[in-house]
């Protein structure tokens, strides 16, 4: 993403929302010095988690699911039923757009 106006920040906005009402996130990925200003500058900075790549990102999924499945376990429910339901599937917060 080369540019971003008020309109590309409310349809991110309202996908971090989407994402996040369903259980989800959204992370960017390599955004621009304009896009990533636009973002300090209007204080969305601190709401976006930013990526240097996209392996970086979806890491950065794999080690929050992997956090939840912890917390699971430390509250006594079958780890191997969260395993299944947490490793195996693919996160349906992610998504790649091509750039």
């Amino acid at each position: 993403m080369d540019y971003i106006d008020s309109g590309g920040i409310g349809v991110l906005i309202g996908l971090l929302v989407s994402a996040r009402n369903r259980g989800g996130d959204l992370k960017l990925v390599a955004p621009n010095q304009y896009v990533t200003d636009v973002l300090r500058r209007t204080k969305l900075r601190t709401i976006f988690e930013i990526y240097a790549d996209d392996d970086k990102a979806v890491a950065a999924f794999h080690q929050v699911r992997l956090q939840n499945q912890l917390g699971k376990i430390a509250d006594g429910q079958n780890p191997t039923t969260i395993h299944t339901s947490v490793l195996n599937k693919i996160d349906e917060s992610f998504c790649c757009w091509p750039r």
